[in-house]
């Protein structure tokens, strides 16, 4: 469900920046940021309170895919206040950063119909 969430937002910055370049990108990112820190700490969580045998690997891959959205948005706010780093790495990386999301909501999904 956060993972769908973080992926809105992201669709969000990227279509209201276009339109609307006054829209201040920073609270988009602090948004983002915070959506990474839930799904990290809420799939580290998960995988702790595993009791028998380890953890599945969607719980690990939603653990990567928080982590990497805390890095991306990291760098997405570097970004904004350094010169020196292209607006395209910015964009590979939260479209990365998006399909990593998606895939990682997908799995998770796929994964409790499965356990049904």
């Amino acid at each position: 469900m956060l993972s769908v969430i973080a992926l809105g937002l992201r669709v969000v910055m990227a279509s209201s920046h276009a339109h609307d370049p006054q829209q201040d990108p920073k609270t988009i990112t602090a948004n983002l940021l915070i959506c990474g820190a839930v799904v990290f700490g809420l799939s580290v969580s998960l995988a702790n309170q595993q009791r028998v045998g380890s953890a599945p690997p969607e719980i690990g891959f939603s653990s990567f895919a928080g982590a990497f959205a805390i890095v991306t948005c990291l760098v997405g706010a570097a970004g904004l206040w350094v010169d020196s780093l292209p607006g395209i790495v910015t964009m590979v990386m939260d479209g990365i950063a998006a399909v990593v999301y998606l895939v990682g909501g997908i799995r998770f999904e796929l994964y409790r119909n499965q356990r049904r």
